[in-house]
């Protein structure tokens, strides 16, 4: 089975558009983009409550876009790191992320639902949900993890504020985006005969998962109000609940937070 034989709600061509975008940079590679954003902070903090520090130990991200989360997952646990990706843009982007963060890592232009090979954690973040049978592709997934290894699939949570917000102001969202909850996953893992480690939402309310452009068609008030705006509310936020988490409250709820993750072993 191929990615040519789901119903994907993107294409490559949809994805190069995208990636076209970024730049290679540097930021990636001192974590400071973890550490300094809610989000990701609350995301490594689940990380490193299951998972090892052993350079020893293989990763492959698939659909590994700018290699930031192989980067990250290099830094924070040692692993040697691979990325698997089809669209060609960003797979050049990803390969100078790891150049200028000093990392040697494989990224592999290829279709992740024909690759082979044995890994011993297989990561997607914002993968699954593009497609229109998400148990197809989380099933290939799994393929790839060595006995006693871990699969670990994060979707953006469409089911509530974040959810919402793309509803009211970016509809079109749902286009390229299926719904998939933390049921779904947790049953997906379980029916492939994963063993469940965790599953939950993490982060909070966060006004940085607001559509920046949600306001393009109307260009005056997107430059001069709705920027301005997106920019002072969603640092405001990230920082108070920062604070918030320092002072050891967690904030993670399925109503609010606006990703979801499930970690699974494969038995031995």
């Amino acid at each position: 089975m191929t990615i040519a034989d789901q119903k994907e709600l993107t294409s490559a061509e949809y994805w190069n558009n995208e990636w076209r975008r970024l730049a290679p940079s540097r930021c990636y590679a001192s974590l400071d983009w973890v550490h300094r954003n809610y989000l990701y902070r609350a995301f490594d903090r689940l990380l490193s409550g299951l998972l090892p520090v052993d350079p020893d130990r293989t990763f492959i991200e698939m659909g590994s876009g700018p290699a930031r989360w192989m980067i990250y997952f290099h830094r924070r646990f040692g692993y040697r790191v691979v990325g698997c990706d089809y669209s060609e843009v960003s797979c050049d982007l990803a390969r100078r992320n790891l150049a200028a963060a000093g990392i040697v890592g494989e990224v592999m232009q290829a279709d992740f639902m024909t690759i082979e090979g044995q890994y011993d954690v297989v990561f997607s973040g914002g993968v699954v949900e593009h497609f229109d049978r998400p148990q197809d592709v989380l099933a290939a997934f799994a393929r790839l993890v060595a006995p006693g290894g871990i699969l670990i699939t994060d979707v953006p949570n469409l089911g509530g504020l974040n959810g919402l917000y793309r509803r009211l102001l970016k509809p079109e969202t749902f286009e390229t985006h299926r719904l998939v909850t933390l049921a779904d996953l947790r049953r997906i893992h379980a029916g492939l005969g994963l063993q469940e480690m965790l599953a939950t939402p993490y982060g909070s309310f966060t006004l940085g998962r607001l559509p920046t452009d949600a306001f393009r068609r109307f260009p005056r008030f997107q430059r001069t109000v709705w920027r301005p705006f997106h920019l002072v509310a969603s640092r405001g936020v990230n920082r108070a609940c920062l604070l918030m988490q320092g002072a050891g409250v967690r904030l993670d709820h399925r109503l609010i937070s606006p990703h979801l993750v499930v970690i699974s072993r494969k038995p031995v």
